[in-house]
Order: structure tokens, then C-alpha cells, then sequence
């Protein structure tokens, strides 16, 4: 990238610092800038934080613990920041041509994993993007955060049934203050799904002895949709 400016100041921030340095330069001057770090942009889809038109909700998405990173496949992780809108940004991810990973962790959901490349090649030099990436859905459920939703979540969720508390509580799914039909509807939604970190040997649960979802949801006067 060529850029010829006009300007009265420049200055950069380089990787890894918190500073500006100033910039020497002549109005006349072009640089070339390379950049080996990408930035990811974005909005989070936590499935019981939707509206019906798949947007965020105003409202408390900042304040409940949601984590946005990306990460390498050694492990490391760049951490994002996030808005009340549910937009994300994370920064200086290497401009690699191997895959990462952006994780969107959410309480009492499956987390969602999303691939992507950083790296961008051009004339045999890897080169820093700006990615604008929309993540897969956290599946909302899992409230023991054992990477799967099943019985045991349903359990949990039918036991603190009608309670209002304005705090976090793992089992008010979408954080409305009461525990409700609206969460107990989306543990059964998602019955019997594995999160993409799930070991490939965890199998979720359908029954405790033998009591179903039909048994736990009579006792608070529900039927099953399934």
C-alpha cells in the first residue's frame, strides 16, 4: 500500500505498545506500509441475546461475562472487545496463512467457533488484513457449562423456575430477570447438542434414571414442543 498524504503530523503505534511515536516525514514523502497484523470485526450472535430479526438486544451484553478472541492452533489467544451492540474487535492477530479460530464465549451457551485465514499473500509476502467475519450462533442451553445440553441443564433450569432475581444467574438464559418458560425453551430447543469443544467421546445426557424432558417439564406444568 502507497499512500501520498498532505498532512501536518503523523505518528504510529507500533504492535505491542501503548504509545505514539511521532512519524519524520516531508508532504512529498510516500511510504509504503505493510502490515503483519490483521484485525477481525464483527457481531456476536448469542442465540437468547436475538431479536427476531437476529440483532442484538439492547441492553446487558456487555455486563455478563461474553469473551471474543481469536486463537492460534498452539493456542494462543488475542483477546477482542465488544460493545452493547455485540460488536467485536480483536487486534494484532500474525498475518499467517494457517487457520484461527474466533471463539465467542457466552454464559449458559455452547460457545461457537468460527475459522479464518488472517494472512493475505501478495508478491510472496504475507500481508495484515481488516476481516469482517460473522461468527457462528452460540446455541443457548448449556447452564452447567459441561459443553453439551442436556438433561442436567434441564434439571437445573426447572429447579430455580420462577425465580426473579435482577443479578446474573446462570439459569435465566437471556437475563431478563425471571426464570422462566423462555429459558426452559431453549434448553429444549437445543436438547442433546455438543459445542464444537466438546471431547469427540462426550455424549450428553437424555435421561437421570428415567426421567426425561417430558417428566422435568410436567413438574412445572409445561409439555414438550418436540
Amino acid at each position: 500500500l502507497y499512500a501520498g498524504l498532505d498532512v501536518t503530523e503523523a505518528s504510529y503505534v507500533k504492535y505491542g505498545e501503548s504509545a505514539a511515536a511521532d512519524l519524520p516525514y516531508y508532504s512529498n514523502d510516500r511510504y509504503k506500509i505493510i502490515s503483519k497484523h490483521s484485525t477481525l470485526n464483527g457481531t456476536i450472535s448469542p442465540e437468547a441475546f436475538l431479536s427476531e430479526e437476529g440483532y442484538i438486544k439492547p441492553g446487558n451484553i456487555t455486563k455478563i461475562g461474553v469473551k471474543v478472541y481469536a486463537q492460534s492452533k498452539a493456542g494462543k489467544k488475542y483477546p477482542g472487545t465488544l460493545d452493547d451492540w455485540g460488536q467485536f474487535s480483536v487486534k494484532g492477530i500474525p498475518a499467517s496463512n494457517q487457520e484461527y479460530t474466533l471463539v465467542v464465549e457466552t454464559p449458559s451457551h455452547l460457545k461457537s467457533h468460527t475459522n479464518f485465514v488472517p494472512g493475505k499473500e501478495k508478491d510472496g509476502t504475507l500481508l495484515g488484513q481488516n476481516i469482517r467475519l460473522r461468527p457462528n450462533l452460540n446455541l443457548a442451553g448449556d447452564i452447567n457449562k459441561d459443553k453439551v445440553i442436556d438433561i442436567k441443564d434441564i434439571q437445573e433450569v426447572v429447579d430455580a423456575y420462577g425465580i426473579k432475581d435482577k443479578s446474573i444467574i446462570k439459569e435465566d438464559i437471556n437475563q431478563d430477570g425471571t426464570v422462566d418458560e423462555f429459558d426452559v425453551r431453549y434448553v429444549e430447543k437445543n436438547f442433546l447438542t455438543k459445542g464444537p469443544d466438546a471431547p469427540v467421546n462426550k455424549v450428553p445426557k437424555e435421561k437421570i434414571g428415567n426421567k426425561g424432558l417430558e417428566y422435568f417439564l410436567r413438574l412445572i406444568g409445561l409439555e414438550t414442543n418436540q
